[in-house]
């Protein structure tokens, strides 16, 4: 806003306000800018901070686990965002989204559930690549209205719905494949929801984060950037790997 309203004066003529003055403005827009960017990423590793204190008590995998999310936010310049719910949004890579689904072997015959589905684009690429249906399920009503508003751009609102929701309380029985990009504390408690509701010949897919006590029939790695690698796990529901 700051940078809005020099804009405005600077454009209002020389009378109004000098190039000294234009100059002070803006750099006072700048260093909001820079304020407010610390405060998104201040709030971020707060929360991670919070996740990671509350899996202390879980196995020392659970808490470092955690705070990957972390090291992606600093290595993209905080681009990860804390949202209304208890999972910061880190949007997936392109590449990822399009290996997930290639794991899940999607067709136009699946219904996929995308638990914590952020700004929706799992869902939204696998609508215009291979005309399946799903569900969005996303606690943050931000994202949900993002979500909405970008699968009307994208000619596939028909296809895909997205729900403000929290992720246990959702009835997942109609969906032939589950995509989840969750901290893995998260995974452990949707884990007895998923076995419960899923058929058998079911696909769970996860970014990154292993469903604990399931053993995966696929783990695929991918490069990522100086930080990370990424991983992408595929459960099959009733194939007996489940320990």
């Amino acid at each position: 806003r700051p940078g809005r309203r020099a804009h405005r004066q600077v454009g209002r003529g020389p009378e109004s306000c000098t190039p000294r003055l234009a100059s002070t403005v803006a750099g006072f827009g700048g260093i909001a800018i820079i304020i407010g960017s610390v405060t998104r990423c201040s709030r971020f590793i707060f929360g991670l901070r919070r996740s990671c204190e509350s899996s202390i008590k879980g196995p020392v995998i659970r808490p470092l686990a955690s705070c990957w999310f972390l090291t992606v936010a600093l290595a993209s310049g905080c681009t990860a965002v804390w949202t209304a719910g208890e999972v910061p949004f880190v949007p997936t890579p392109p590449e990822v989204v399009d290996r997930m689904l290639q794991l899940a072997q999607v067709t136009e015959d699946d219904v996929i559930y995308d638990l914590g589905s952020g700004d929706g684009r799992i869902l939204i690429t696998a609508a215009k690549r291979y005309g399946a249906r799903g569900v969005g399920v996303e606690i943050d009503s931000d994202l949900v209205e993002r979500s909405r508003s970008q699968a009307r751009k994208s000619g596939v609102s028909q296809l895909i719905e997205f729900r403000e929701q929290d992720a246990f309380t959702v009835d997942v029985s109609p969906a032939t494949v589950v995509t989840l990009y969750m901290l893995p504390e998260f995974n452990a408690k949707l884990r007895p929801l998923l076995e419960k509701q899923l058929k058998p010949g079911s696909r769970v897919v996860s970014h990154d984060f292993p469903v604990e006590g399931w053993i995966p029939s696929r783990a695929d790695k991918m490069p990522g950037d100086f930080f990370h690698d990424h991983t992408v796990y595929l459960f099959i529901i009733g194939e007996g790997r489940q320990r």
